[in-house]
């Protein structure tokens, strides 16, 4: 028995460009109760005029355009990585050694944590970084990279789901011995 809707901000106007919704089992744990999830957005460089289906389901996977993810299969070492970091909501000391110092060749960041995640997801970021999400933020990307093989965890806990459900950090890579480097030099620097 399927209960509620959540969405992200802009959900109901159907001309945004990203439309969330996911269905949540009542007395489920909050990682436990999305058991599908489906994003389109129009991604004009990838698919001029088209919408880039992307979904997931507990146990069955990740797709992109029916294609099942992760979609790139080669993972580089951490000097090589392309990384999505969203600074504003790090330490300023870890903001600052990232800025300095960083660990990887290339940085991003979108603004959409949910499209952030389907990417680390679908290869096209090797690692990411977030300070602090919310709920309707993580809850259908970190299905999407769990079912995809990635791993994730906050900056003070290997177990995701140890944090508050409201709001937590995200630190998350596609790779298991990437993620492990990542997490290690992120912590180092806190």
């Amino acid at each position: 028995m399927f209960h509620g809707r959540i969405g992200q901000a802009g959900e109901r106007d159907r001309a945004s460009p990203v439309r969330i919704v996911e269905y949540a089992n009542r007395r489920a744990r909050p990682h436990q109760c999305t058991s599908c999830f489906e994003l389109r957005r129009s991604i004009e460089q990838d698919d001029p005029g088209q919408t880039a289906p992307r979904h997931a389901e507990r146990g069955a996977g990740s797709f992109l355009n029916g294609e099942r993810l992760p979609i790139k299969e080669r993972v580089p070492k951490l000097g090589h990585a392309m990384a999505e970091v969203d600074f504003k909501r790090l330490t300023p000391a870890l903001a600052k050694a990232l800025a300095v110092s960083p660990p990887y060749a290339s940085q991003r960041n979108f603004g959409a944590s949910t499209l952030e995640w389907c990417y680390v997801a679908a290869g096209r970021f090797d690692v990411y970084l977030h300070g602090g999400q919310k709920l309707w933020d993580y809850a259908a990307g970190s299905l999407i990279l769990e079912e995809a093989g990635g791993l994730m965890s906050t900056l003070d806990n290997d177990d995701f789901w140890a944090d508050g459900l409201w709001k937590r950090s995200v630190l998350a890579a596609r790779d298991p011995g990437l993620f492990e480097t990542w997490k290690h030099w992120v912590r180092a620097r806190m």
